[in-house]
């Protein structure tokens, strides 16, 4: 009988010692969260802020680049633009970080702008003569040595080809504007494992800036010398939004 009682007594023991310890590692647990859920929050955070940053630096290239592309046409009209001479132009801009905890250094972004000269019209007249009451056939339009389609303002983003340097192992998971993964171009180096160039809206990846599908030969001609071509869409669409309000 004393045995029986001692066995219970020990039982009884060791049910208290098993829920206390399940008591510990459930609070362990909640200690643990409360420690990891901040730093978990913060990487969301900074996840965040440089996906916005990639959006400033998408916005601001293109700015720059539009900026290079008005002062190779101003250059040429002066006639200051020499043979082969690239407009290179180089920015940058800081983002920031709003942890003040860690202080956190801001992240230096930089920003570059490299168009070819402009090679002006085809009659050796580089501006618009629409605004002095010449017909629409004397509109200035825009063209490029592979496109079927011309253009009738020069900021359209077709003619800005938004240029992105990745690797050969980040390209492989990259798409498009359209959904696609990117190709190999044609020749593209064996065993090649530096940097690759894309663009938004192309279907393959380059080893060099040099290739023709990366650059964009600009030239200015009447309507009236475009031929069979159609205007581009997006050109079409900015005129019909002027119109309207101009209406």
């Amino acid at each position: 009988m004393v045995s029986f009682a001692f066995a219970r007594a020990k039982k009884k023991e060791q049910d208290q010692v098993c829920r206390r310890l399940k008591q510990l590692r459930r609070a362990s647990l909640t200690v643990e969260c409360a420690g990891i859920l901040p730093f978990f929050f913060m990487a969301c955070l900074v996840l965040i802020i440089l996906l916005d940053g990639i959006r400033i630096q998408s916005e601001k290239n293109l700015a720059l680049s539009n900026k290079a592309r008005k002062l190779a046409i101003a250059a040429n009209l002066a006639g200051d633009s020499a043979d082969g001479a690239w407009i290179d132009l180089y920015s940058s801009f800081k983002l920031d970080f709003p942890f003040p905890v860690f202080a956190l250094p801001k992240l230096k972004i930089a920003l570059r702008a490299r168009v070819y000269p402009w090679i002006g019209s085809k009659d050796g007249v580089g501006g618009h003569s629409g605004a002095d009451g010449k017909e629409e056939d004397n509109e200035t339009i825009y063209l490029t040595d592979n496109e079927e389609v011309y253009h009738t303002h020069s900021d359209c983003t077709h003619l800005d080809l938004c240029i992105i340097k990745t690797d050969t192992s980040s390209v492989k998971h990259m798409r498009n504007a359209y959904g696609r993964r990117y190709k190999k171009c044609k020749g593209f180096p064996k065993n090649y494992t530096g940097p690759v160039y894309v663009t938004a809206k192309g279907d393959y990846y380059y080893p060099s800036t040099e290739y023709g599908s990366l650059t964009r030969h600009v030239r200015a001609v009447k309507r009236k010398d475009a031929g069979e071509l159609k205007q581009c869409s997006r050109c079409a669409s900015k005129d019909r939004k002027e119109h309207r309000h101009a209406a």
